[in-house]
């Protein structure tokens, strides 16, 4: 750009040395709208790099978090519910309640996507029983295909007896064909005579053929 400029210039240098006092003012202002006309194409071309570097600045902050960003909020979301879920009487007396999320958490929660739902399947081999609480209810109030496929997986895989029987009253009320399935399964081959009993009594209540 720089060499077309020095050559337009020496031509137009040339040109006013030729020319009348009336044709330089003519030729001087033909230079000058020349110049204008290549500062706004300039100009247009350095808006336009701010238009794609903001688009792109947006684009970054609006992107889902990490995995690990995602696991670490869950786990805080986890730990502060069942914290909140013990304390102690005045005569020493250690209390444990339900461990309930806050809807404000069910919402945090709810925002990660497929990505929350994934780092809640990680609990599935946990032998912490009121975490385990406290994942059940987050992953039963997500009503997505992806949410329901992993309280499946609880109900069938689940470490605590307990946490898998917990996990099919999810299963019996998402009411799909394959939790159906699942539950004569679970009636039939889960290692533990509760869990069996918990799925025999889904099936009779929600009459399963």
């Amino acid at each position: 750009m720089s060499f077309q400029n020095e050559n337009c210039r020496a031509r137009f240098l040339i040109v006013v040395l030729v020319l009348p006092g009336h044709s330089q003012l003519n030729a001087r202002r033909r230079f000058i709208k020349l110049k204008f006309d290549n500062a706004l194409t300039l100009v247009g071309c350095l808006l336009a790099l701010v238009a794609v570097s903001t688009a792109g600045r947006a684009q970054a902050i609006s992107a889902p978090p990490e995995k690990q960003a995602v696991r670490q909020r869950i786990g805080e979301i986890v730990q502060q519910t069942v914290k909140a879920a013990h304390f102690t009487l005045r005569d020493g007396t250690n209390v444990f309640v339900r461990p309930l999320p806050s809807n404000e958490d069910i919402a945090t929660v709810k925002s990660f996507g497929d990505t929350g739902i994934a780092v809640l399947s990680e609990y599935v081999k946990s032998k912490e029983v009121m975490e385990l609480r406290v994942v059940l209810r987050l992953l039963g109030s997500i009503e997505s295909e992806a949410a329901r496929d992993a309280m499946d997986d609880f109900a069938e895989n689940a470490e605590l007896p307990g946490i898998r029987a917990s996990a099919l009253d999810f299963v019996a009320a998402a009411g799909r064909a394959k939790d159906m399935a699942l539950l004569k399964r679970v009636a039939a081959s889960d290692s533990d005579r509760r869990v069996k009993a918990a799925a025999l009594d889904l099936i009779q209540r929600y009459r399963v053929q």
